[in-house]
């Protein structure tokens, strides 16, 4: 969904170009579909439901003018400078609000789940058979070390060695 918002909000030519704009009003519509409707959960035998996003039909309407002002004043931008920018300028924060509601989401969306799936993984490697009693607390501290620790080839082995050896006497004769 995020690389969809990034293709929908920063066409790459004029907007009136017919084959180019309904491509992006295609991604437009899924954007909608998925923010332009109410959500219903049920959790605990209890239903609970929250208001759209965004209203699919105001969204259309500033989305026309919204793609005149992306080629005239902001052509070429990323992502991250065309929300800094629009952001900047409470006019058009005001005159777009639903645009604005869908690029603050597009803007804490990640990119990618690799993230996600190499904790995972790491998880996997750390909480094995063998130290399936691990307390959360140690797993939290080995997953911060497996994830944002240091890479292997730039840690001194000698001097954690050492360090080890002067906390106090050991046993063994290293």
């Amino acid at each position: 969904m995020p690389l969809k918002v990034q293709l929908s909000i920063n066409p790459i030519s004029n907007p009136n170009n017919k084959k180019k704009a309904t491509k992006k009003n295609t991604e437009l519509e899924k954007l909608l579909d998925f923010y332009g409707k109410p959500t219903t959960v049920e959790y605990d035998r209890e239903t609970f439901s929250a208001p759209a996003d965004v209203s699919i039909h105001e969204t259309r309407l500033e989305w026309k003018g919204f793609k005149s002002l992306l080629f005239e004043e902001m052509k070429g931008f990323s992502l991250q400078k065309l929300a800094l920018q629009f952001f900047k300028s409470e006019a058009k924060c005001v005159t777009f609000p639903n645009i604005k509601t869908l690029l603050s989401i597009a803007m804490v969306l990640p990119m990618s789940t690799a993230t996600v799936e190499r904790s995972f993984s790491d998880r996997k490697q750390i909480k094995n058979r063998l130290r399936n009693r691990l307390q959360p607390s140690s797993l939290s501290k080995l997953m911060m070390i497996a994830i944002e620790g240091p890479q292997l080839d730039e840690v001194n082995f000698d001097a954690v060695l050492s360090l080890w050896k002067s906390i106090k006497p050991r046993r063994i004769l290293l």
